[in-house]
């Protein structure tokens, strides 16, 4: 120092360094890297300057904010192969810096003391770090660090300040008081630890449980936690731990030291295995021994496969056991039905028969009665009456015993008895004009009951029409469709529907019709164009 001013001899050359331009006036540490920048290591900060002494980076460490390097003093910068500057402190351990960003090592990563004399990287690219507690071999590329004193063979425990060099072949020299130590790096190849790791601590449901490989959890068990660690000693803070829940999930899930238990709360009822690994190198994770624990959920009784398949069993049976019962009993009202229904068809032939054989034997007997009473006196009025009473009766029961013997009667059927009953009449009102029309679209049958009741209905309709309406044309439509009509209308005289009490047979008519379900309906008045009676349903 010569009034103020600084000199320096870098790379050879006594260079003159005005006063101000470093962050500090005592040098520790001076060296070159790759890019020909200059680190000068000082009583206050380290500075970086280019080859016309230009100054590129200034990092004060006498304060708490200028820079990432806080209250400590810099003792030693390196470099690696990939271009990272390494800084060595008194008090903060040592940064990694490169391209603005740094990382810090320290206690908490593994170095046995926060106070820094020296850093180098040597041949292999690994840095070594010469602390006040002893020498460190720290991985550049996997932040591992490995711990060298007096406890395994390193002949010393602290270091001369500064004292860090690198020969030509790359061997690093330390100065330490003990005597100058030569570390040949090539010999230090990492050995990265492997480890299988156990539990030390289990409990369920909260309550302390012992060590197993396996675990029964009952129902009422409603979680289970466990403790696990390492069998490392030295660096047990650097182990990566990992673990996955077979059965629930095959993610493993990573924690660090200081996240070793964890706790499982309504586990499937199933059972599930928990696999746990670690290393201290995550790169060595995937062949890391596993420790697995097996740990099984008993279902409640109700959930087990025994009473699920048994409930189902019984299931199968009582629908088995229903399905039969329904199916006899339909069978049986299928039975009873085909008896009731063979029953009534045999009824109906058998009063058919008796109709035919009995009231039928004496209605004809009377009407050849009548017609030898005629031979003998003649056409008197009471003769002819009692004739055409007597035609009437036997028409009526022939009609009677043919709807008895149909078990279903269809319209077609029906219009054709219908059109034998004009062609029969017709001949006795020469002057009168009976026309039938069909319009069937679609078929439909009706029951003998039903058949009868409205043949007769349309029987009474043109009865009446021929007898009392004083008409010249009847005209009759059948329809079936959407629904079944029958239509009897002519040009008579028409009548008072609201005087007409009795006669022309109306009553007889609606009680037929209500009883077989038929819509009845009556349009007439005196000299107003005739009678329409319309059937339907």
């Amino acid at each position: 120092e010569l009034k103020s001013n600084k000199w320096t001899k870098l790379l050879g050359k006594s260079i003159f360094i005005p006063n101000g331009i470093l962050t500090g006036n005592y040098f520790l540490h001076c060296f070159t890297d790759s890019r020909k920048i200059t680190w000068v290591s000082n009583n206050s900060g380290l500075n970086g300057l280019d080859s016309n002494l230009q100054v590129r980076y200034s990092f004060p460490s006498n304060t708490d904010n200028e820079s990432f390097i806080k209250r400590t003093i810099v003792t030693g910068t390196a470099e690696d192969k990939r271009g990272n500057i390494w800084i060595a402190t008194l008090s903060s351990g040592v940064y990694r810096f490169n391209n603005g960003k740094h990382t810090q090592y320290n206690i908490q990563n593994g170095l046995l003391s926060n106070v820094v004399y020296g850093v180098m990287s040597d041949t292999m690219d690994n840095i070594w770090i010469a602390t006040s507690a002893g020498l460190h071999l720290l991985n550049s590329k996997t932040g591992y660090i490995r711990q060298f004193n007096e406890d395994n063979d390193l002949s010393a425990r602290d270091f001369v300040l500064g004292s860090m060099q690198k020969e030509p072949n790359g061997d690093i020299l330390i100065a330490s008081p003990e005597g100058l130590i030569r570390i040949k790096p090539n010999a230090y190849k990492e050995q990265k630890a492997i480890y299988q790791p156990y539990l030390t601590s289990a409990s369920i449901n909260y309550a302390p449980a012992g060590i197993y490989d396996r675990y029964i959890l009952g129902e009422q068990d409603k979680s289970i936690s466990f403790e696990f660690a390492a069998p490392a000693f030295l660096h047990a803070a650097q182990i990566i731990y990992q673990y996955r829940f077979t059965g629930v999930s095959d993610q493993w899930i990573t924690v660090t030291a200081d996240q070793r238990q964890i706790s499982f709360t309504n586990l499937p009822y199933q059972v599930s295995v928990l696999e746990l690994r670690c290393a201290s190198d995550p790169a060595q994770l995937n062949s890391a021994p596993v420790t697995r624990i097996s740990i099984e959920r008993i279902p409640p009784f109700w959930r087990r496969p025994v009473f699920i398949l048994l409930c189902i069993a019984l299931t199968i049976i009582g629908i088995v056991y229903l399905v039969r019962f329904i199916t006899k009993q339909k069978l049986a009202q299928e039975l009873k039905k085909a008896e009731l229904k063979q029953t009534i068809m045999k009824e109906r032939e058998r009063i058919s028969r008796d109709l035919h054989d009995h009231l039928g034997a004496y209605a004809a007997a009377i009407k050849n009665n009548v017609v030898q009473l005629q031979k003998q006196h003649g056409d008197e009025p009471s003769l002819l009456q009692l004739k055409e009473n007597a035609d009437e009766m036997v028409q009526s029961l022939r009609e009677t015993i043919w709807a008895l013997q149909h078990e279903q009667i269809s319209i077609t059927s029906l219009s054709d008895r219908f059109k034998q009953l004009i062609n029969k009449i017709a001949p006795n009102y020469p002057d009168k004009q009976i026309k039938l029309s069909e319009k069937f679209e679609a078929a439909r049958l009706l029951s003998p009951n039903e058949g009868i009741q409205l043949l007769r209905i349309m029987q009474e309709a043109l009865t009446n029409a021929l007898r009392h309406a004083a008409a010249t044309e009847i005209n009759i439509v059948i329809e079936s469709d959407s629904k079944l009509t029958v239509t009897v209308t002519d040009n008579g005289q028409g009548f008072d529907l609201h005087t007409q009490t009795s006669g022309y047979g109306l009553h007889n008519m609606r009680e037929r019709a209500a009883e077989a379900g038929f819509q009845l309906m009556i349009k007439s008045a005196p000299k107003q164009g005739g009678t329409s009676i319309q059937i339907s349903r």
